[in-house]
């Protein structure tokens, strides 16, 4: 720990304030020493202390971290999501009055009652009535992931904001914007709905509003005293909310963040939620030494980062090192390097400086081609980068986007295997059995298709079609011959 980080560590349990830090200036390393420390000097019981993120996956990273060097028996996981904190909250309440316990209503489970609802209107609409939609969202619109994912996320900004079904129909009226309109009311629906089927579910959205309510109504027993939050600037308004009201509860809150970064603006993060945050706390910590990066590079970092307005905080726009004693800082010899920079007039011309420059280190300066990287903004840039490159004589190797595992093509195609091997012959789709026999399980190309069809063609003439398989009907082998 340097200076700037060892304050915070030390800081006493009931702290509460922000901790600004550029990227790589060690906010997650002094959130787990801070945790290992109040726990080994029995400031807080493992009971009382909680690190939170904005998501499961850096939960569950912290999770593991904490929990590495640290031989003391704890309850449960000392890292948890937001999300995750606020359905224990919920869960505390309804086991204290009585109340069924409630179930966090996940994405795909949101996806699937609003597929089949939007499948109604449509249907609705070919029977003769009115269309609530407006012509701009057709059909084919409606039927893509994309749109029920919007869906999904107007309304948990709606329901972190407080607004009703009907508030985003009058708001939608007001300002003249039919799709508002539709949606407030196709949102009213989709609540009654889950009101009907799933009256225990709450999205997290819902989860994280009624969270804050009950904090706000009455101190709720098990909640840990000593909040600590990673990634504040990740937030949405919900989380936010949710932290407010801890600190009316008198818990402890110590934010950890960096107001130049954000990725979380389909969530409803940005820099007005963490200025809301910002305004929460008096006292403040900055951590000055930049562990990941050269001082070059964070130079020009924060000269970019400081023509930008800034929302809440802005103390981590120092030089690097700055405040610190000598013996701290990264005094390495040729730390500084250099930084060049090339305008491009089209993605082709981009494309060869990039390949102009990568051959030139490999041949000029002779670095390994595994030595050199080149960074995208997104995953369809790496895909073309991968083809363009390779085009240009450069060797490239592109990190796979992690997946679902279900949508990974062998798994599918596994999946549907058993799927027809568990349902009885009479009732195994044929269009399902071709795609079977044509898949990598089953083997067979469209030549050996053609032959499989001729044979059960002149079985089915010799009247022989059931020595292939016996429990599957006439009309079944008849069907399947049509498919293929």
């Amino acid at each position: 720990m340097d200076s700037s980080q060892a304050r915070v560590v030390a800081a006493p349990a009931d702290t509460s304030g922000l901790v600004l830090g550029a990227a790589g200036t060690g906010k997650t390393s002094a959130i787990l020493a801070r945790t290992s420390r109040l726990l080994r000097d029995g400031e807080v019981g493992p009971d009382d202390v909680l690190i939170l993120t904005p998501t499961r996956q850096t939960a569950t990273d912290l999770r593991d971290r904490v929990t590495a060097d640290l031989d003391i028996a704890t309850p449960g996981p000392l890292a948890r999501s937001v999300a995750s904190f606020a359905f224990q909250i919920v869960r505390a309440r309804a086991v204290a009055a009585g109340d069924p316990l409630p179930q966090l209503l996940t994405a795909p489970e949101q996806d699937a009652v609003i597929a089949d609802l939007l499948e109604g209107d449509e249907a609705d609409a070919e029977d003769g009535g009115a269309s609530r939609w407006p012509e701009s969202l057709g059909t084919a619109v409606r039927r893509s992931r994309a749109f029920r994912s919007e869906l999904r996320a107007l309304f948990a900004l709606a329901t972190e904001l407080g607004l009703a079904p009907a508030d985003l129909e009058r708001l939608g009226a007001e300002r003249n914007n039919p799709v508002w309109s539709a949606a407030g009311s196709f949102w009213s629906e989709y609540r009654y709905v889950l009101s009907r089927l799933r009256p225990t579910h709450r999205d997290p959205a819902e989860m994280l509003r009624e969270a804050t309510e009950i904090l706000h109504r009455a101190p709720v027993a098990g909640v840990p005293r000593v909040l600590m939050v990673d990634d504040a600037q990740e937030l949405s308004w919900g989380a936010v909310a949710l932290l407010e009201a801890a600190r009316i509860r008198d818990i402890a809150v110590l934010a950890f963040g960096d107001p130049d970064v954000g990725s979380g603006a389909f969530r409803g993060a940005g820099p007005e939620t963490f200025a809301r945050l910002a305004s929460m706390f008096s006292e403040r910590f900055v951590l000055q030494h930049p562990y990941r990066s050269r001082s070059t590079l964070v130079r020009v970092a924060r000269t970019v980062a400081g023509s930008i307005g800034t929302a809440g905080a802005a103390g981590h726009r120092m030089a690097p090192d700055a405040g610190l004693p000598p013996a701290e800082r990264d005094d390495v010899p040729g730390a500084d390097g250099e930084i060049s920079t090339m305008w491009a007039s089209s993605p082709h011309e981009e494309f060869d400086g990039i390949a102009r420059a990568l051959r030139s280190w490999h041949v000029t300066e002779g670095l390994p081609w595994h030595a050199l990287a080149v960074i995208a903004h997104d995953t369809r840039q790496v895909a073309r980068l991968t083809a363009e490159l390779a085009a240009r004589e450069v060797p490239t190797r592109a990190a796979s986007a992690a997946r679902p595992l279900g949508e990974e093509p062998a798994v599918r195609g596994l999946l549907q295997l058993v799927r027809l091997g568990m349902a009885p012959p009479s009732e195994r789709p044929a269009e399902e059995l071709a795609a079977a026999l044509t898949s990598p399980f089953g083997g067979l190309d469209a030549i050996g298709l053609r032959r499989l069809r001729a044979v059960l063609r002149t079985q089915e003439f010799a009247g022989r079609a059931g020595e292939l398989q016996p429990n599957f009907s006439p009309k079944r082998w008849r069907s399947l011959l049509r498919c293929c």
